[in-house]
């Protein structure tokens, strides 16, 4: 995780608002697109980014729509490998309005196979993280699993959601309005602007980061919510982490209604995250119980 980031490029903050966002329907992927369309505004004007498609030669993703950059070790060949068409397949099947949002706003998975892990297409877990630390929807995972390099791709995904929505790790522009953090306070993790994040427990976060890892985790549990849902796997394989999820959703719904402040976009938005993680919540349990 970096531990400073580059800043948007500077906008009047009512520009964007006042072109009538429904700011209740960004925090959840859209059947139609709407967050989509939004995104692609506000990551143009806060940050100057458009997404850049593959080249002709590039190894790609969802049908030749995102670019595939393996590490030196992967080689060639890498689109081909069976986790990753697998979890091609599952994402378009099992969250088809997913699917579409990354083929539109995806730009680059950098895959990584980690050492001494079985390769399994149904295997859960990963380790990623985003390239960069602008929006830029570029990210790296572990491919060990289907499953969990989808849990990687959603996870990042939504990190850089939040980012081109106003919220990054250490700093904001919209949606909450609290002080923000000192640079000593971020690096020691000491102060009053800094809080216990519902995943990281090494030391106290930016409120930033701690929204950041809820709606992460709101991602990946919708992915296995649905996962689990269609019978495609056994849910007692997915019962522990399905558990965890459920946990960590409670503690972040915590974290931001109890510590967060919000601005007018900021009061749709997390009113709708609420509900959804909520949904999520009631979901997880009756799939574990």
């Amino acid at each position: 995780m970096q531990n400073s980031e580059s800043r948007p490029l500077p906008v009047d903050g009512q520009h964007v608002s006042n072109q009538g966002i429904d700011w209740g329907r960004l925090a959840e992927t859209q059947d139609d697109g709407y967050d989509t369309q939004s995104i692609k505004v506000l990551a143009k004007e806060r940050y100057g980014w458009e997404k850049q498609y593959p080249t002709h030669d590039a190894a790609t993703w969802l049908e030749g729509t995102v670019t595939l950059r393996p590490t030196s070790d992967d080689g060639d060949g890498v689109e081909h490998h069976p986790n990753i068409v697998a979890a091609e397949a599952l994402l378009r099947e099992f969250w088809p309005a997913m699917y579409r949002q990354c083929q539109e706003l995806l730009q680059t998975v950098v895959p990584v196979l980690a050492p001494n892990t079985a390769v399994a297409p149904l295997q859960s877990g990963c380790t990623c993280g985003p390239v960069g630390d602008r929006v830029s929807f570029e990210i790296m995972t572990t491919i060990n699993g289907g499953v969990g390099m989808i849990e990687g791709v959603v996870h990042e995904f939504a990190h850089n959601k939040l980012k081109a929505l106003g919220i990054s790790l250490e700093h904001w522009e919209r949606l909450i309005t609290n002080p923000q953090p000192t640079r000593e306070e971020i690096d020691t993790g000491t102060g009053d602007f800094v809080y216990e994040s519902p995943v990281r427990k090494d030391k106290l976060r930016p409120l930033g980061a701690c929204i950041s890892a809820h709606y992460s985790y709101v991602y990946v549990s919708e992915w296995l919510v649905r996962l689990v849902q269609s019978d495609a796997v056994d849910p007692e394989h997915f019962a522990g982490w399905l558990k965890t999820m459920g946990r960590r959703l409670e503690e972040g719904e915590s974290v931001v209604y109890e510590i967060a402040e919000l601005d007018e976009p900021g009061t749709q938005f997390f009113g709708a995250l609420h509900d959804w993680a909520d949904r999520l919540i009631t979901e997880v349990d009756q799939l574990t119980s």
